[in-house]
């Protein structure tokens, strides 16, 4: 980079691309339906790049359980309670009363649910 004579440089910033991004085949797209596939393949990159996350393992866990693979979700599951230490159950991470009521909507009739039938504590 050459400045003229004079000039000052405040900051510069370099980005390389992202060799490794953490989304679906073929990327996010704004219009799509996200499918359990999708999550999967994303939720599998992650759990690449740090295996101590336990939120990644109870979404694979959900994501095995709803395609109807009971040993995927149960080897996902055992690797989020090796994580999850000190976690009390999903009953005491419950959302606030106050939550959007879309959000209550969504935890108690569609999360929960999943949650519980992927064998998570």
């Amino acid at each position: 980079m050459l400045l003229p004579e004079g000039a000052s440089l405040a900051s510069i910033e370099i980005a390389p691309p992202c060799l490794n991004p953490v989304e679906p085949v073929g990327g996010w797209r704004t219009e799509a339906t996200t499918t359990v596939r999708d999550v999967a393949v994303t939720l599998l990159k992650a759990v690449d790049l740090n295996t101590e996350i336990p939120d990644v393992y109870s979404g694979l866990a959900m994501a095995y359980s709803n395609k109807g693979d009971r040993q995927g979700a149960s080897r996902w599951v055992a690797e989020f309670r090796k994580r999850a230490t000190g976690f009390k159950g999903i009953e005491s991470d419950a959302p606030s009363p106050a939550s959007p009521p879309a959000y209550l909507k969504y935890y108690y009739d569609r999360f929960l649910p999943e949650w519980k039938k992927a064998g998570l504590p």
